[in-house]
């Protein structure tokens, strides 16, 4: 085994996707998982021998044989192998046994894996954390009835093992940490593991505890706590404190980029806010501990978002010096700054002292000259007005490097007279020292020693890098009371990823350059320690100790953050502005107030971050002077771009924003946080506006219909056969642009165009041939009018410009198509208010509403008859918005139905009966209407003209006086006869009240009947009465004397002994209201005073 990793160790890391896959298969049998892991994450970098991007895996060196048209070709191999070596760095059974997590690298941390297979047919999971074991589990799938399992890991044989709840006998041998059981079919086995190596799991918790972050206290205690009790929950504890340790670093090196951010980074302010807020509330959860580990496995998602938020705008905030940190050599002193082209709203200030660049620092506009007599440090970084939004940029230039006496190497072997050590300390980078047949398992030392004590705090690396070269961690240590003690540790010198400049001659290699900062420190001695698990065969241009004399950033000055807390904390928090505000700001405000006391002895860039951050906060919130200039400066620039060639729904939207804004610019009692919802909303507009004219589409060259000789290159159709036969595409629009590849092996293509008729309007033959590869150059660009189209290619052949043996590939790219960009206006929801409007009607609403909701109306016909080209389907939806709220703005006249109800009242109260059918029929559907009136809607006219129908048919109402009436005919003409004088004059009396009633057209059922009745109750008294002094029989009275029918005996007495029963003519019972009383009651209501109702 020890050859075999010997042999693997001398072949080295770099190789093609399949070998790459497969040492790491015999890494893992190794049982070394980091070199396993390390070559897993180099096969998965997405190169050209590893995984691309599609995860096939690539067979290729950048060239030759292996490349295809400069693409790599797929060998699965590396597809396959990388899978396999996966499961061997988990699983492995070749040795007639089971090991559990074999090869597992100290990366994969915690993890759990389920159906893994080992021979025997046994199928394995997995679960393990803070790199130990916890569970295994078994299951025996094979053909017998049970087969004997043996696993082996760890301390395995104190473990218990279940089965379906029940503990199972097995057997262990413990010098060997394996454990054997009889395993039955189908059936599941667990191997707790997890309070088995607790020791282990103790020590390896209290040497956390050491690199715990100091800030994280409650952490610690917890963790103290769980060591000290043994508890079953160690493993969890210390998985979550790693975690918050991990967490909290994180912030710690992300959450300054907090401050840099302005609303030049596509953020709002709100949005920078609610960033802050987040990062504020981690940090307290984190410090306080008061989360589970699931909330900070939900925290660590949050925070990977969070980080990439913070970290997008980070690459537009580099300065950029024109000279490295080291010595000055020559005459050319000159030191330029620079920053990216997407910075341009930012301006950098600088020092040249050491002292951290504040905003009220120089300037930078031209070259600044360096002293070669004087240490110079210069510092740097960028602000926005008085906010600085970068982190400061230092580079300390150095008069005279510390002259190096000796040299000396723990491994004496180089590669001859051009390589020896002493090239890394003549101060010549053109020269350097390469070691040979070094042992990479072992550290390698290089001794620096002075001629007498030096200071320094500082050391410069020139080293060598190629894909085979490379410098891993490594620690410096300076001589000090005859010890060499540790200054500085690094974890990565340099790669060929940190390479810089130009290949090294035909070395196959660059340079790299690693600059070591440490505290001052005075010896005569120095070493480099190059730690195990260096690439190849390391090898260094120059070493420079160096003194800068610059001591570490001590505390700042705080009187502007105190000043600033002061003003913050004795704000008005009543005031309407702060209370109004979004709660966001006001969480932040408060925040930052915090959080500048926790920075009072921090250095000066961290004071003048905290104090410019809380300051903004302030001024936001109404507090201090109003600030407009941002404001003004976009009112400027939307003007400007308001004839700029975008979509008319864009530009409506701006002129409506900007119109609002400018209304808040001359506002002169404005408070901040008005001007800066406005600003927000003004740069809202501004981003939103859309490009007029015309839209480009870009169509893949996968997407071209061709033979299949035209094949997949990347990115491009490519062919090199004669009889491709052309490459087609349909396309609609005014303007196509093609790209293509040119290079030494390519030829000739045709091109054509055709309109929709077939004709041809565009043909023309392109030589694609170049003396070196261009990927992506323009093939053709052509404009026509607007309409389909159909474009060919087709290969014509080689170019006579390149040489007969290469295959004259043709290729075609990416189709770039411009289509003019038509504005199709959406009028149907201002058409649609516009219907709604014209089924209102005008009498129910008060002449002001209406008003109002007509000259909406005509103001939307009018734009509705507008072009497209002339309007848009915002300012037709704002229109019917318009509309909308102006119909429902209408006020209804206020109706005064009191008269009506009172009416319907006495309406329902008056009985059928002593009625005629006709006028009581008529009353009923008057009531009938009027109710059915109040149910729906209704004006004050339709209110009073059924008040005055059913009053009228009321009185209209007319008694039935059909018996009366023949009661009458029957007595009209009767004589007085024998009657006494008194009876035939009440008689008479009662016969013309009869006639009168029935004269009378308002005459009352209960008159009618009344009359009715007395006159079938009336009894004559006649001249022979007994009572009267006459001898006639009471029940036989005498009859006056009908003169037309003297005979007729008892007809026409009212009533007789023999007379019938007086026949009623409707019921008799009084009306509840008089009819005089009920039309005065009525007729008073009617003439109430008319009130009108709204809506």
């Amino acid at each position: 085994m020890n050859a075999a990793i010997q042999s693997l160790t001398e072949r080295g890391e770099y190789s093609t996707g399949w070998s790459k896959a497969n040492k790491i298969n015999l890494w893992a049998r190794a049982e070394n998982g980091e070199k396993a892991y390390k070559l897993l994450n180099n096969l998965i970098g997405g190169n050209s021998s590893g995984l691309q991007h599609n995860l096939f895996d690539s067979h290729g060196s950048g060239g030759g044989d292996t490349m295809m048209n400069g693409t790599p070709v797929w060998q699965i191999d590396g597809n396959f192998g990388l899978t396999s070596g996966v499961a061997e760095m988990l699983v492995q059974s070749q040795s007639g046994y089971t090991q559990f997590l074999p090869a597992i690298p100290d990366a994969w941390e915690k993890g759990e894996v389920r159906g893994l297979k080992a021979r025997g047919n046994f199928t394995i999971g997995e679960k393990w954390a803070n790199g130990i074991a916890e569970a295994f589990t078994v299951r025996y799938d094979g053909n017998k009835d049970s087969a004997v399992f043996t696993g082996s890991y760890k301390n395995i044989t104190s473990a218990k093992i279940y089965e379906d709840g029940k503990e199972v006998q097995v057997t262990k041998d413990t010098d060997k940490d394996r454990i054997s059981f009889e395993a039955d079919v189908g059936k599941t086995y667990t191997i707790d593991i997890s309070e088995t190596n607790i020791n282990e799991l103790k020590e390896q918790a209290s040497t956390f505890l050491n690199q715990l972050h100091p800030d994280l206290i409650n952490a610690k205690n917890e963790l103290q706590t769980a060591i000290d009790l043994s508890s079953k929950e160690l493993g969890t504890v210390l998985t979550k404190v790693k975690l918050m340790d991990q967490l909290y670093r994180s912030y710690l090196n992300k959450a300054e980029n907090i401050y840099y951010l302005t609303d030049k980074d596509n953020l709002t302010y709100s949005q920078i806010d609610t960033l802050y807020n987040q990062l504020r509330k981690l940090r307290k959860t984190l410090l306080e501990n008061t989360g589970d580990l699931e909330d900070y496995q939900n925290a660590e998602n949050q925070f990977t978002d969070l980080s990439a938020q913070l970290e997008k705008p980070m690459a537009n905030r580099i300065i950029s010096f024109s000279k490295d940190s080291g010595v000055i050599t020559g005459n050319d002193r000159t030191l330029t700054l620079s920053k990216s082209s997407d910075a341009k709203d930012f301006e950098i200030r600088y020092t040249t002292d050491g002292s951290i660049p504040r905003h009220t620092s120089d300037r930078y506009e031209h070259p600044l000259q360096l002293d070669n007599k004087e240490n110079t440090v210069v510092r740097a970084a960028l602000f926005y007005n008085e906010q600085r939004v970068s982190p400061v940029y230092t580079k300390k230039y150095i008069a005279k490097s510390i002259k190096i006496q000796d040299v000396t190497v723990s491994h004496t072997e180089d590669w001859g007279n051009n390589y020896v050590k002493a090239g890394m300390i003549d101060q010549n980078t053109s020269t350097r020292w390469a070691s040979k047949n070094v042992d990479a398992s072992k550290p390698l030392e290089i001794t620096l020693n002075f001629s007498e004590k030096e200071t320094l705090d500082q050391m410069n690396f020139d080293l060598f890098v190629s894909k085979n070269n490379g410098i891993g961690a490594f620690e410096i240590q300076a001589l000090s009371d005859g010890t060499y003690r540790t200054v500085y540790e690094g974890t990565k010198m340099g790669n060929i990823d940190d390479k810089v400049g130009d290949i090294d001659g035909g070395s196959g290699g660059y340079h790299a350059y690693y600059f070591a900062e440490f505290p001052e420190t005075t010896t005569e001695s120095v070493k480099v320690i190059l730690k195990p698990g260096f690439l190849g065969e390391p090898s260094l241009y120059e070493i420079a100790p160096l003194y800068t004399g610059v001591q570490a950033d001590g505390a700042g000055d705080t009187s502007e953050l105190e000043k600033m807390i002061r003003s913050a904390e004795e704000a008005d928090r009543t005031a309407d502005h702060y209370v109004n505000a979004p709660q966001t700001l006001k969480t932040a405000f408060e925040e930052s107030i915090s959080d500048g006391k926790e920075q009072l002895k921090a250095s000066q860039d961290i004071i003048d971050s905290r104090t410019e951050f809380l300051s903004d906060r302030y001024h936001r919130l109404g507090f201090g002077t109003t600030d407009k200039s941002k404001l003004n400066s976009l009112i400027t620039k939307a003007e400007q771009e308001l004839n700029g060639d975008y979509t008319n729904d864009s530009l409506y939207q701006l002129k409506k924003v900007l119109s609002d804004a400018k209304k808040t610019a001359d506002d002169e009692n404005v408070k901040q946080p008005a001007v800066d919802q406005m600003t927000e909303k003004l740069q809202a507009a501004l981003n939103s506006l859309e490009q007029g004219g015309f839209s480009e589409t870009s169509i893949p060259a996968g997407d071209l219909q061709g033979s299949g000789k035209w094949i997949q290159a990347g990115d491009f159709k490519a062919t090199e056969a004669d009889d491709a036969g052309p490459l087609t595409y349909k396309f609609n629009g005014n303007s196509i642009q093609v790209s293509t590849v040119k290079g030494d092996d390519h030829g000739v293509i045709r091109v054509t165009i055709l309109d929709q008729n077939e004709k041809q309007i565009c043909r023309e033959e392109i030589d694609t041939y170049a003396e070196k590869r261009i990927e992506g150059a323009e093939l053709i660009q052509k404009d026509f009018p607007e309409g389909s189209y159909t474009i060919q290619f087709e290969r014509v052949g080689k170019s006579p410009n390149g040489s007969p043996e290469k295959r004259g590939w043709v290729e075609v790219g990416t189709l770039k198509i411009r289509t003019e960009k038509k504005e199709i206006v959406d009028r149907s929801q201002l058409e649609e208010e516009l219907t709604i409007c014209d089924g209102l009607n005008k009498d129910k609403y008060t002449e002001e509403s209406w008003n109002k909701l007509q000259k909406a109306v005509n103001s939307a016909r009018e734009l509705l008859n507008k072009k497209d080209e002339e309007t848009c389907t915002s300012e037709m939806n704002d229109k019917a918005n318009e509309v909308r709220n102006a119909r429902n703005s209408l006020q209804e006249i206020k109706v005064d139905t009191s008269a009506l109800n009172d009416a319907l009242k006495a309406a329902k109260s008056i009985s059928r009966e002593g009625y005629t059918e006709e006028s009581f029929e008529a009353l009923t559907q008057s009531i009938l209407e009027a109710e059915a009136l109040l149910n729906g809607t209704y004006t004050q006219k339709e209110v009073d003209e059924k008040t005055a129908v059913l009053i009228q048919r009321m009185k209209d109402l007319r008694a039935d006086k059909t018996l009366l009436q023949e009661k009458y005919n029957k007595i009209k003409d009767m004589t007085q006869g024998n009657a006494t004088d008194a009876s035939w004059n009440d008689f008479t009396r009662l016969r013309e009240l009869a006639n009168a009633i029935l004269t009378d057209p308002n005459a009352t059922p209960a008159e009618v009947s009344d009359i009715l009745n007395q006159l079938n109750t009336f009894e004559f008294a006649y001249k022979d009465d007994p009572d009267e002094g006459g001898n006639k029989d009471p029940q036989e009275p005498l009859e006056p004397q009908n003169p037309q029918n003297p005979n007729s005996g008892n007809q026409g007495n009212t009533n007789t002994s023999h007379a019938d029963t007086s026949v009623k003519t409707g019921d008799s019972t009084p009306l509840l209201l008089p009819l005089a009383t009920m039309c005065s009651i009525i007729g008073l209501l009617y003439i109430m005073h008319k009130k009108r109702k709204l809506g």
